[in-house]
């Protein structure tokens, strides 16, 4: 009767960036009788399939759960359930509150849900809003236990036909829960509001229904109702492990879908050595239930997957957002893999870049924002074959989600002089929003040719107060004209008083961006850390002075 211990893994991980970290961490936890969750933000909800036997509970962001998702991570033996950390702070509307608790969990069979309540620097997600010092009013919170309250009636009517199957009331209440489930599968909690997908009327129309069944099909002796041991990741691979990369062919025509999951799960931990299996790999991507370890082998395998990026690139138009970021994800790896899976990773080009040009296109229109997020990190690093994607990017700069306009100048950023066409919008964009310094680093990142924002990037230095707004315009100046004035001015900044230590952090990191490009300052650096003056600072700084004597000029290259 004691609560569960569930260990919760690290904290919203990038996959595949930080897969090295979640692989390591999990394993060592792989046979113990307790549960480890991993919560999972919109940029890595696609680890639903690549913490294969490692992860029992995957806690998914709001929004970003599909039905490919939930299945896949049954068939692992995994469970799903959600949490927010963005409900509390974007409108604070009662009733998405309400579907959130309530509706969203009953509706994907979710095992819970929770909201993240924490407050330190701009995390104020609890009792107080962002910018504000007063109070929340407290209906939310009422919304929030009614939306439990409503799972509770819809468990329950759910519990009662199940008891009693071959009633007509029960074969009624089950053919109104799956037409309600049908009709609010594809609601998104965030985008809920007052009168859409319900109004409160029907919210409370929907519970009245829900008691009118129960009362109809009567109580359900407890001893009656099914309560299913805690789910636990399987091992798919084990019976494969240590196999030949043939034997493991073979097994992915086994008559046993549990065997066939199993070889493909074996050849992803056989890596390179398993290119023989891309051929039998990419017959699998129209099984629903192989697709996905499939895509993994085959991301795993890398740029010798090239045969199949028409088998993948299909893909794309799959209605389902996660099936789509398994392709973009395997695609990534064929033509602009990773050198190394943890944050310091850089793509780089492989012998089949070209042929991923065309399909990451595709993508990068795609309408799930982290998947065209992802596709635009991935064609910043194709550099010149990715110059078609320009034009779009420009199209995304008005798009308007922050996450949208974040892909394409991250993308122009990653391109730099290759997106010169970008430099009128990104000038009209920053004089609309001149708060936002990401089209000042896109700007920097085109460098020379991007010469017509100087009036532009003067004017904001001139009207800012010293801070990071001011040192990425000097940055940019410095990047466009070369004019050692804007590199003094930018170093200034560290002995300004007023200055925040997180804008003179800011300023090193603009440093060891352009490493030997700033060679100039690199006496009056090694004086700052003479005199102590910057002893906080002292690590990065060495970093700059590193890539100075070593004449490293670091590349442009996408930040999320």
């Amino acid at each position: 009767g004691w609560p569960e211990i569930i260990v919760f893994g690290p904290d919203e991980p990038r996959y595949p960036h930080d897969d090295n970290k979640v692989q390591k961490a999990l394993s060592l936890l792989r046979g113990l009788p307790v549960r480890v969750n991993l919560d999972q933000s919109s940029v890595a909800g696609v680890y639903g399939y690549s913490t294969s036997g490692l992860c029992d509970l995957h806690n998914v962001m709001d929004g970003c759960i599909s039905p490919e998702m939930i299945a896949e991570l049954k068939r692992g033996g995994a469970e799903i359930w959600t949490y927010s950390f963005r409900l509390w702070r974007e409108g604070f509307i009662p009733l998405r509150q309400r579907y959130f608790a309530g509706l969203y969990t009953w509706v994907h069979r979710l095992g819970g849900n929770w909201i993240w309540a924490y407050h330190h620097g701009h995390h104020r997600h609890a009792w107080f809003a962002p910018d504000s010092q007063e109070p929340m009013p407290v209906t939310a919170w009422e919304n929030r236990r009614e939306g439990i309250d409503d799972y509770r009636y819809l468990q329950m009517v759910e519990q009662c036909a199940a008891a009693q199957p071959d009633n007509p009331f029960a074969i009624e209440a089950m053919k109104w829960l799956v037409g309600l489930r049908n009709r609010l599968a594809s609601v998104i909690p965030q985008r809920v509001v007052e009168s859409d997908p319900l109004t409160s009327d029907q919210f409370n129309e929907i519970r009245t229904k829900a008691a009118k069944y129960i009362q109809k099909l009567g109580p359900v002796p407890i001893d009656s109702v099914n309560r299913p041991e805690p789910a636990h990741a399987k091992d798919e691979a084990a019976p494969y492990r240590g196999r030949s990369v043939t034997e493991c062919i073979d097994g992915l025509t086994s008559s046993a879908m549990s065997e066939r999951r199993a070889a493909a799960w074996a050849l992803f931990e056989l890596g390179p050595k398993a290119a023989p299996a891309v051929e039998p790999l990419s017959q699998l991507l129209d099984v629903p239930e192989l697709r996905m370890p499939a895509l993994h082998a085959l991301e795993a395998i890398g740029a010798d997957s090239y045969s199949a990026v028409t088998e993948i690139a299909e893909l794309l138009e799959h209605p389902d957002f996660f099936v789509r970021t398994g392709a973009v994800l395997t695609l990534g790896q064929i033509g602009c893999p990773l050198d190394k899976r943890d944050r310091t990773g850089r793509r780089l080009l492989s012998m089949h870049a070209d042929i991923v040009v065309a399909p990451l296109l595709v993508a990068l229109g795609d309408v799930f924002e982290p998947l065209a997020y992802d596709a635009a990190e991935m064609l910043s690093a194709l550099k010149s074959l990715a110059e078609p994607a320009v034009p779009k990017a420009i199209i995304m700069l008005d798009d308007p989600s922050h996450r949208i306009r974040s892909a394409a100048m991250g993308l122009i950023t990653g391109l730099g002089p290759l997106a010169l066409a970008a430099v009128p919008k990104l000038i009209e964009v920053h004089k609309n929003n001149p708060g936002d310094t990401r089209t000042l680093d896109s700007l920097a990142s085109i460098g020379p040719a991007a010469a017509a924002a100087i009036p532009m990037l003067e004017e904001s230095v001139a009207q800012q107060a010293p801070g990071s707004g001011q040192a990425t315009a000097h940055y940019a100046l410095f990047c466009i004209r070369g004019d050692d004035s804007d590199l003094l001015q930018l170093l200034d900044l560290l002995n300004t008083p007023e200055v925040t230590a997180g804008t003179k952090k800011y300023v090193v990191k603009l440093l060891n961006r352009l490493g030997a490009k700033a060679e100039m300052v690199e006496n009056e650096i090694r004086h700052m850390l003479a005199a102590g003056t910057l002893a906080d600072l002292e690590g990065d700084l060495k970093s700059f002075l590193s890539k100075v004597d070593q004449g490293e000029v670091p590349g442009t290259r996408f930040e999320w």
